[in-house]
């Protein structure tokens, strides 16, 4: 399963930032990893039919567009064909 994790920091002397983090969940061990280290805004996570890549959108070129990135983390990149 892949989620967005929502955080907001009010840093000192004003201002309040909203993180948007992918995660994904193992529903047979349990197990919770962040998939992308980022400052991007990354939300509505979507598996490829057979498991293997995760589109979602981004803003981590200044606007949302969508992404894709292998069920590891790696391979990312803009992805204007979804879905395949």
């Amino acid at each position: 399963m892949a989620y967005t994790s929502w955080s907001t920091f009010m840093p000192y002397r004003g201002g309040i930032s909203v993180v948007q983090q992918l995660w994904t969940l193992d529903l047979g061990t349990g197990k919770v990893e962040q998939l992308l280290l980022s400052n991007a805004g990354d939300i509505h996570p979507q598996w490829s039919p057979d498991g293997s890549r995760l589109a979602f959108s981004s803003n981590r070129t200044g606007r949302y567009e969508i992404w894709t990135t292998d069920n590891a983390g790696g391979d990312l990149h803009p992805d204007y064909s979804w879905p395949k």
